[in-house]
């Protein structure tokens, strides 16, 4: 715990703070830097990251003499159920299949579209019925493309 309490005071935060940020497991290794301040086998763990210091591991364990009764009542909304799912995706990285009513039309349709010619598979485009047709950006791909070869005909430098 000596460890812990030789950080500058300025980087340690008491109290309640609001949660800026939720950083995935993908990229909790990035924020890592080089510091880490280790204590005994029980202790806590100071871990230096991109944004300041925080600390991991367990809290001191001092016995209490009064009882106390913790009583919770929990409704799951939406928002608790998306960020569990999250949780459960970025850990494991998968999820399990599900097959429903919206899936069936396009299974079918992948099905009796599906070919295969000398050297590819192709496969017929799966449009919602009803959905509108897109716009035709023939033009609007012509003036990208001219634009573009005019910035790299001045800094040849970006190619």
């Amino acid at each position: 715990m000596c460890k812990i309490r030789s950080l500058p005071s300025n980087e340690i935060t008491l109290g309640r703070v609001q949660i800026d940020i939720i950083i995935g497991l993908d990229a909790y290794f990035q924020v890592l830097c080089q510091g880490v301040r280790r204590g005994g086998p029980n202790d806590p763990v100071a871990i230096e990251t991109i944004f300041g210091w925080i600390v991991c591991g367990p809290t001191t364990r001092q016995a209490v003499d009064r009882e106390e009764t913790t009583l919770i009542a929990q409704t799951e909304d939406r928002l608790s159920r998306l960020l569990r799912r999250f949780w459960e995706v970025e850990a494991l990285g998968i999820l399990p299949a599900t097959e429903d009513a919206k899936s069936e039309p396009a299974l079918t349709r992948f099905e009796e579209s599906v070919s295969f010619d000398v050297q590819r598979y192709s496969v017929g485009l799966l449009w919602k019925p009803g959905a509108s047709p897109l716009p035709n950006n023939l033009e609007m791909a012509k003036r990208r493309l001219r634009s573009l070869r005019h910035r790299l005909a001045r800094d040849p430098d970006k190619e």
